[in-house]
């Protein structure tokens, strides 16, 4: 049987300092190594780490760029990425592979190569993606990637505890709730002393709930930020989860986007790691025997505990208390107004330290109101209803609001009321939150009413201190459409209409808008869970493009934009979108989806030709804004070395930029470097935009022609020639 105490030398003399650690969040994957920092610079020797045969070696411009794959002695395989270069021996077998398949990339075992412990087997360097650093990895016999630290116990120093910044309270479904809302919540966190964390407002939940902790660790000596080791979530003295990064498998590394909450990594780009297990996530981090980790409350308090644990065994805590949310919700609404004195009724909790009102005029300055008096108090399930009456500075107000705190917490809470004579226009917002859909209309006055309108139903929507919300499920919006109006007396304030259609997971999907003009389909493997999605067409006028002066001269823009909505979920697989094309169009030839990013830029997402039915097709991975575009713009190239005319001794490199601003490169079979008409591989740096090659074979004296040729994905090229002397020795 295997064990965790193999005795392996560290991989390289670059240094005992990492910069990543396993199982740290990267986009779409779980980091599968640790990272050891070799301080931005190439060069460093890599070791063997135990007797064992290469078995592996990987080139490539993407991922992990040079790579070796070692397996030991006892059945592990060790992983070194992002090399320089290989050692002398295997860059022979290395480039022969590559002059025999024509390509820069390969994947190929190079034999019978056995190497001894310490032995130099390759250099570090920044190949692939990244700054330079040594990517190493120790896998099972399995091929699973374990945590190499398991190995190395002693080599990196660490005290220094774990600090947790946030955390996340997440209502599980449309009864659930967190201080009144249906919609997660993140409270900062306060540290105290020894390393215990308190929540800096009190909670108040109904129904079923999840938590999850944002934070970071640290290790002596470097400034790098680091995954936790191990969480554990414990309420009223009874662990409920656990979790603890030892092992992943590349077939579920995908789930990491539902192993953190993926909404708040979209919108914000912090990363809460889940302190609960969804139904459809089988990562293998969990004790399982513990439950899902979903907290159900009742009528009583729940005191909760998360203990967090970097590798080393330094532990930070969160201790706090959830309030359960038995009451309605606090309540304000003006009775009656007489010059100066307006009379209130509040419906607040129970127990209050402190009560205090203001007033807002209509220039927008606010005044405390001095004087208040409370003419008549009832109790009743844990509220109380007050008759107040207040003495206003002025008159004419735009709003009213009222701030109290609980004695169970020091947070201030506000209720704020609008008269009905201040004419403000209410705040209206639908929030798809994948499963299901919230209404909520905020800067409301007291007389006004909201409906929905869905499947030939109604629901009626009632205002409570100024706001009025509901969520409803998926399988009740998904339908032809939706109307959420808002009402004063018999006048429609707002109207707000949607489409709604759903992905379901197990099941594969076809949707046509628009007359067939654009089409989504979804395969069974597409979602995790159910997913909301909406698709509105815009004309290419009413989109912001920030390049679009530079392209109207160089590429003909198609007018449909289509503007795909989800909810921020993760995809376990890519959903297809089609796109018609006039195929009698100038640019039809050079056609592909494009998509505007959030900077506003324009993204290639892809180009698939159904050139029998006009469409163009791309895989997807999120909502966003989608149109066809014809790239005519050709790839911008620049010769670094050797320069036009050059006399040298020997040709030992050739250099050149390459960058395309629309379809871009793609692929390496886009590059070309041609010596005398001979083939000489490209190798190519994407991050860096540079392409190098030398030629394998001794140029002899005289004059040499070099050819250089670039190709985007639509089928642009720029060629570039230049002529050479190779002088006598």
């Amino acid at each position: 049987m295997l064990t965790w105490s193999q005795n392996y030398l560290w991989p390289t003399n670059a240094s005992n300092y990492m910069s990543s650690s396993f199982c740290e969040y990267r986009p779409g994957h779980f980091h599968a190594a640790i990272d050891i920092k070799t301080w931005n610079t190439e060069g460093y020797p890599c070791y063997a780490v135990d007797d064992g045969q290469i078995i592996k070696i990987r080139v490539s411009p993407f991922g992990y760029g040079k790579a070796i794959y070692l397996k030991l002695k006892d059945g592990r395989m060790a992983v070194y990425g992002h090399l320089q270069r290989f050692n002398k021996s295997l860059e022979k077998k290395v480039r022969a592979e590559q002059i025999k398949n024509r390509r820069y990339s390969l994947s190929f075992n190079p034999g019978n190569v056995k190497v001894k412990k310490g032995e130099t087997i390759a250099f570090s360097g920044q190949t692939g993606i990244g700054v330079p650093h040594l990517h190493f990895e120790i896998r099972d016999s399995e091929g699973r990637p374990l945590n190499p630290l398991k190995f190395y116990k002693t080599k990196i120093k660490d005290k220094i505890a774990p600090k947790l910044l946030e955390l996340l309270i997440i209502p599980r479904d449309e009864q659930s709730s967190v201080n009144g809302s249906f919609l997660p919540k993140a409270v900062p966190l306060k540290l105290m002393d020894n390393n215990i964390y308190i929540i800096k407002e009190p909670l108040f939940i109904k129904g079923r709930v999840g938590l999850a902790l944002r934070g970071y660790d640290r290790a002596d000596g470097v400034y790098n930020k680091f995954s936790c080791y191990r969480q554990a979530l414990t309420v009223n003295d009874k662990k409920i989860f656990q979790s603890k990064y030892d092992k992943i498998d590349f077939r579920t590394t995908g789930q990491i986007d539902i192993a953190i909450y993926y909404p708040a990594k979209v919108k914000t780009g912090k990363v809460f790691n889940k302190l609960f297990i969804e139904p459809y996530n089988s990562l293998p981090f969990y004790k399982r025997s513990l439950g899902s980790g979903i907290i159900e409350t009742g009528d009583k308090p729940l005191r909760f505990l998360i203990e967090t644990q970097d590798f080393f065994g330094n532990s930070s805590k969160v201790t706090g208390m959830l309030q359960p949310d038995l009451s309605a919700p606090a309540q304000m609404q003006i009775i009656r107004q007489m010059n100066d004195l307006v009379f209130l009724k509040l419906k607040l909790p129970r127990q209050l330290d402190q009560l205090q009102f203001s007033s807002q005029a209509a220039d927008g300055s606010n005044r405390t109101i001095a004087y208040y008096e409370i003419l008549k108090s009832t109790f009743a399930q844990g509220m109380q209803t007050l008759l107040v009456k207040l003495k206003l500075k002025q008159t004419n107000i735009k709003a009213l609001t009222c701030r109290f705190h609980t004695r169970k917490g020091k947070a201030v809470q506000r209720l704020t009321l609008i008269p009905e004579e201040a004419g403000v226009r209410p705040d209206i917002k639908i929030i798809n939150s994948g499963k299901s859909v919230t209404f909520v209309a905020t800067r409301l006055p007291q007389s006004a009413r909201g409906e929905i309108l869905f499947g030939g139903r109604k629901l009626t929507l009632t205002v409570k201190n100024q706001k009025m919300q509901r969520t409803l499920p998926a399988r009740e919006v998904s339908c032809d459409s939706l109307h959420f109006r808002i009402y004063k007396v018999d006048s429609l304030l707002a109207d707000s209409a949607l489409f709604f259609h759903t992905l379901y997971p197990g099941e594969g999907r076809y949707f046509s808008f628009y007359g067939k003009s654009c089409i989504i389909q979804s395969s069974p493997k597409t979602v995790y869970d159910t997913l909301l999605f909406t698709l509105d067409r815009k004309s290419a006028e009413e989109i912001y493009l920030p390049q679009a002066s530079a392209l109207k001269a160089a590429a003909f823009i198609q007018n449909a934009v289509y503007r795909l909505k989800t909810a921020p979920r993760a995809l376990r697989k890519s959903l297809q979108i089609s796109l018609k094309y006039d195929s009698l169009s100038s640019g039809a030839p050079r056609l592909g989806i494009y998509k505007i990013n959030k900077k506003g830029k324009i993204r290639f997402a892809g180009n698939h030709r159904d050139s029998l039915h006009f469409y163009i097709s791309a895989q997807i991975r999120s909502g966003g804004d989608y149109f066809l575009l014809a790239d005519t713009l050709s790839p911008h190239v620049k010769i670094l070395y050797p320069r036009q005319g050059a006399v040298l001794k020997s040709l030992n490199k050739i250099a050149f930029s390459a960058e395309d601003s629309l379809s871009g490169i793609g692929d390496e079979r886009n590059l070309t470097i041609a010596v005398d008409g001979r083939f000489v591989i490209p190798e190519w740096d994407p991050e860096r935009r540079q392409i190098s090659g030398r030629p394998h074979w001794k140029l002899s004296p005289g004059e040499h022609s070099i050819r250089i040729s670039v190709s985007d994905r639509a089928g642009n090229k720029t060629q570039k020639n230049l002529d050479i002397t190779i002088k006598e020795q």
